[in-house]
């Protein structure tokens, strides 16, 4: 896979993390090679300091790098072993979302899955 391949996020129907969520929301906004820490948190409700001290334990696996961008920002790439871990991490948690839509069934498996986006709007909104 080339350094500048992107780290797959699942497009799934409930959104259920099993990932520890510093993991989750680190895979999400790592899609684009390049952003830095101050990108990350305008797009997602934590702060600088939080996502500075998740990239350098990401950093500390092996699982990122940072690189000198345009500019005086550094920007944030997922190295090999991150994109076979994101891999991995995605496809346990799509057979995990399809266990829990089999035992909670389409209608409340949806249900779920919107209060869960209405509350991650909310919590946006809160910011």
């Amino acid at each position: 896979m080339s350094a500048s391949a992107q780290v797959p996020v699942a497009r799934h129907t409930t959104p259920v993390c099993t990932l520890a969520p510093e993991g989750a929301w680190a895979l999400g906004a790592m899609r684009r090679p390049g952003m830095t820490v101050a990108e990350i948190s305008r797009r997602i409700p934590k702060a600088q300091q939080t996502i500075s001290s998740v990239v350098a334990r990401l950093e500390k696996l092996g699982l990122i790098e940072r690189r000198l961008g345009s500019g005086r920002g550094v920007g944030l790439h997922v190295t090999d072993a991150g994109r076979e871990m994101a891999q991995v991490a995605v496809t346990h948690e799509q057979e995990l979302n399809a266990r829990l839509r089999e035992l909670l069934g389409e209608e409340r498996s949806t249900a779920l899955t919107e209060l869960l986006r209405e509350s991650r709007a909310i919590l946006r909104e809160a910011r």
